[in-house]
């Protein structure tokens, strides 16, 4: 397991470097991360490369104990590129280019920037391959979808088009664009949707076209990389809940995923928790690597508070809760200039090691020697419920006005959130994923979606998986066209027994008034942002709307298929609604929560040689009593706990059995 930080000794005088890298090996650290914005020092002029600097500062870190996973640098251009080649910088909507003077804004399709990233990515893997003190490299840093609508993207879409269309006539067919006049008659008339009222097919495509450019970047760099050193091992540092890029995807060419996180303040910890679960995901599994993780203030483009003494502790032992096999914190020392001169390092502007974040990342670096000894690294998660997320789905609800009326990560954390409060594991995974080994698929706004994925939806069930849905089922299919079947669609109908010809959007300009009432269970609970009217079409009943107009209609239903059940929620509904409904679907289904803990205190277990490690997080700010089936052992502190224990306020404890 590596544990280390974000270093960048290009930034500070080489007679630091020794007192830096000396304060690295007493905290425990054996890694760094080092590269991702020095492209102007490896490269101070076209086609002249510079490694003295990186050289000797490798060589050092090598001779403290210290490893390095080394970056290609093409997230900050130089100044000379633009000069040089100024039409590399983004395009917007409105037709104003994006100047030098920050980072990720130049674009993904300019011909001169493509060749200009083969040049520094070749140069440094020759250079560097097989050196022995890298051990893994990272291609750019925190790709982004650029929105660019230059002239290169524009005949970069056109090209994207005709290969994902057999004939100007099956695009206009798919898009539907007879409305409004928009049909083509050949993909040279295509342009960027640069105007606001778009096709949401257009848009939705265009941000699929600038995903693949972007992972087509990507890709050249792994494949130079690897063809000078076939031993690298490759990954690129993900943004946790992104849409911009399809992730999934971009995973297959990488060795290993990677991620970047900052929790920022303890009422994000059930946020951060569902990030942690995605990046699992992408990663098939545990073992991704945190290549950023927050270790103190964030005073940037907004102001918020230093982490209270234990937070820096609580975010570490969470992710390695949740699969990180590699923590490397951003960033090793506060940096005086630039944007960033008020985001806090470990050790901050002076250099000190009397920082408190210093002090409580060396004491957690001796934890993370113990979670090695252990054997902690590569060992599995086994859970029994999964989320179904995707690209697609979110930037479909994304484009479609502007995102202003579903929030499709929200309506995911409805239900992973009350599953975390009861500790019950559960994997984000992909609809094409497979799903035959979860007993329960939570599958919130499945609005987009293939008759490929309807069939596999349809054979988990029938097999004996309980699948639960929300609403908007079915509303679009993968061009973002509405069917003409009644919704859900006819497959859709007959897997979850329901059609639906009414149905309510909350989310409106207008006083929602009256907004549906749904009783389930003797309790009645207040809908949020839009409300199915559910006709059963042999589905049995499980809620009712009961006002107004709404209370002939079903909210909630369940359908018998096969061996398993489908149940539709069709309405977003208050927390505790999804804390009352979900526990007795779950336990019926033979899922059973890790441990019994007070509220706000999470509960996730990793196997190591086969044996559960169960890592209990206090994320409150009180005090908690935990019970355990059996007295057990702190492998965090090397000491025997009892059945029964009081965990102190952002306190964490990793137990196994005595």
């Amino acid at each position: 397991m590596h544990f280390g930080a974000d270093y960048y000794p290009e930034y500070w005088p080489r007679e630091r470097w020794a007192v830096d890298a000396r304060l690295m090996q007493e905290a425990g650290m054996d890694i760094v991360r080092i590269g991702e914005f020095a492209w102007r020092v490896f490269e101070p002029e076209e086609g002249i490369y510079r490694f003295d600097l990186f050289d000797d500062a490798i060589q050092l870190l090598g001779e403290h104990g210290i490893r390095v996973m080394l970056c290609t640098p093409t997230a900050a251009m130089p100044a000379w590129v633009e000069q040089k080649y100024p039409d590399v910088n983004v395009v917007d909507a409105a037709g104003r280019r994006r100047s030098w003077g920050a980072r990720k804004n130049w674009c993904y399709n300019n011909p001169q920037m493509q060749e200009l990233s083969r040049r520094i990515t070749r140069a440094m893997a020759e250079h560097y391959a097989h050196h022995p003190n890298i051990i893994a490299w990272q291609t750019d840093n925190e790709f982004s979808y650029s929105g660019c609508m230059c002239d290169h993207c524009a005949a970069a879409f056109r090209r994207w088009l005709a290969a994902h269309y057999d004939s100007p006539e099956a695009l206009n067919a798919a898009w539907g664009l007879r409305f409004w006049s928009m049909e083509i008659h050949s993909f040279g008339e295509m342009i960027p949707p640069r105007e606001r009222a778009h096709s949401p097919s257009h848009m939705l495509d265009y941000r699929r076209f600038q995903s693949d450019q972007v992972l087509a970047f990507n890709r050249e760099q792994v494949q130079i990389i690897k063809s000078c050193d076939p031993r690298a091992r490759v990954t690129h540092n993900y943004m946790t809940t992104y849409t911009g890029i399809d992730y999934r995807r971009m995973a297959h060419d990488l060795d290993f995923v990677a991620n970047d996180m900052y929790p920022r303040d303890i009422t994000a910890l059930e946020r951060a928790a569902f990030g942690h679960d995605v990046i699992r995901g992408y990663n098939g599994g545990a073992g991704f690597w945190m290549n950023e993780l927050q270790c103190g203030y964030i005073n940037r483009e907004n102001q918020l508070r230093t982490p209270p003494p234990g937070m820096i502790r609580l975010w570490t032992h969470q992710a390695i809760a949740h699969g990180a096999d590699a923590i490397l914190y951003f960033r090793w020392r506060s940096c005086t200039g630039g944007c960033e001169q008020f985001h806090s390092g470990i050790v901050q502007h002076d250099g000190s090691p009397v920082s408190r974040s210093y002090r409580e990342i060396k004491g957690i670096g001796q934890e993370i020697e113990r979670l090695r000894a252990l054997g902690l690294t590569g060992s599995a998660i086994e859970n029994e419920v999964a989320i179904l997320r995707s690209f697609d789905m979110a930037r479909a609800m994304e484009v479609y006005y502007g995102g202003r009326l579903f929030d499709y990560d929200a309506e995911l954390q409805r239900y992973h959130r009350a599953l975390l409060h009861h500790n019950i594991g559960m994997d984000v995974v992909h609809p094409e994923d497979d799903l035959s080994r979860y007993r329960v698929v939570l599958a919130p706004l499945l609005m987009l979606v293939t008759p490929a994925q309807v069939a596999r939806l349809r054979t988990y069930v029938e097999q004996g998986g309980t699948l639960i849905t929300s609403y908007r089922l079915g509303a679009y299919d993968w061009n973002a066209i509405v069917p003409t079947e009644t919704l859900p669609g006819d497959a859709l109908a007959d897997l979850f027994g329901v059609r639906i010809h009414e149905y309510d959007s909350l989310m409106t300009e207008a006083p929602a008034d009256p907004t549906p009432v749904v009783a389930w269970n003797g309790q009645t609970y207040a809908t949020q942002v839009w409300a199915d009217m559910l006709e059963p079409t042999g589905a049995e009943v499980l809620a009712r709307y009961t006002n107004e107009w709404y209370a002939p209609y079903a909210a909630i239903t369940q359908h018998q298929v096969g061996k398993g059940v489908a149940i539709y929620v069709g309405a977003a509904l208050e927390d505790r609604f999804y804390e009352a409904f979900l526990p007795p679907l779950l336990g019926a289904a033979g899922v059973m929560p890790a441990l019994e803990t007070p509220p706000g205190v999470q509960v996730k277990v990793r196997r190591v040689h086969g044996e559960p490690l169960w890592f209990v997080l206090n994320c409150t700010t009180a005090s908690q009593p935990i019970t355990l089936p059996q007295p057990m052992h702190d492998v965090l502190l090397d000491r025997p706990v009892g059945r029964t224990f009081v965990l102190p306020p952002r306190d964490v404890v990793a137990l196994r059995s005595a």
